[in-house]
């Protein structure tokens, strides 16, 4: 009894030093001053880039290279986004041969290529490697992407993974939820192409368990278009993914793993406290 009286004295005192315990009703008219404000998105940025965290680093991937201005032919903009004019569902094209061999190819995992997960993440590499090969790859395309997705990963430099993947209620703990033929492709590029791979996890931290091979992964802890900016930075070099691990993935890392620098502030306190560096 005496823990729980301990805890929720702790959240009493944390809503109270915001002053929740004097406004207890939000005040509409001050939302469109105060939501999505240059600060506020300046803020939100600011704990995106602090929150990535580098998992596994082979030191042969990051950080990535950005692409000489005017030397490549991009390739088609947001393959996943074109549509079949008879059913006007999505479907993925690759580009020409000649264009099919760009060094950098992209492989999205998404729940639904018709969502915008992605899309920032695409702009902000592309403004980087113009000619990078995107891929958006859900449940209702995987298993036709399968072949094409890894002769593609064959003959890349360089393979980005981004697992979009939000932590699901009342999943078991520990454990991802990629759809099986999404899971089984990832599986196999990591596999087959772990040297070059780097994998990003855009939410659930615990994909990685199924993939004992990687090489290079990093977190961003969520799929948020903050945190999609915040991932391209990181993988060129940007910042320097200053998270740690917050649980312990099985048989990857334990709780509080980050192989990128901490900040100078939380360094210096650490130190002082006795802390790791």
């Amino acid at each position: 009894e005496s823990r729980i009286d301990e805890s929720v004295l702790k959240i009493l005192r944390a809503k109270a030093s915001v002053g929740l315990n004097r406004a207890t009703q939000v005040d509409i008219n001050a939302v469109n001053r105060i939501v999505a404000s240059p600060a506020s998105q300046a803020k939100a940025q600011t704990i995106a880039d602090e929150a990535v965290a580098l998992v596994r680093d082979n030191h042969h991937v990051l950080p990535l290279q950005t692409a000489a201005k005017g030397t490549t032919t991009p390739v088609q903009a947001n393959p996943a986004r074109t549509r079949d004019p008879g059913t006007n569902s999505p479907q993925n094209s690759y580009p020409s041969t000649a264009e099919n061999r760009a060094s950098t190819l992209v492989l999205i995992f998404t729940p639904d290529i018709r969502s915008n997960a992605g899309l920032v993440l695409e702009k902000e590499l592309r403004t980087r490697i113009s000619d990078a090969q995107v891929v958006y790859i859900d449940p209702s395309n995987a298993v036709s992407l399968a072949q094409p997705a890894m002769d593609a990963v064959e003959r890349a430099k360089v393979v980005i993974a981004a697992a979009y993947l939000a932590p699901q209620a009342g999943a078991p703990v520990n454990t991802s939820v990629l759809q099986s033929a999404q899971e089984a492709l990832l599986q196999n590029v990591v596999r087959e192409a772990a040297d070059k791979t780097v994998v990003v996890a855009m939410g659930n931290p615990y994909i990685a368990a199924e993939l004992p091979q990687v090489q290079t992964y990093l977190c961003t802890f969520s799929d948020a278009e903050v945190s999609e900016v915040s991932a391209v930075r990181a993988m060129f070099g940007e910042i320097p993914m200053p998270g740690r691990l917050p649980v312990t993935i099985p048989n990857i890392a334990s709780r509080g793993t980050g192989l990128g620098a901490r900040p100078a502030a939380a360094a210096q306190a650490l130190s002082s406290q006795g802390g790791p560096q």
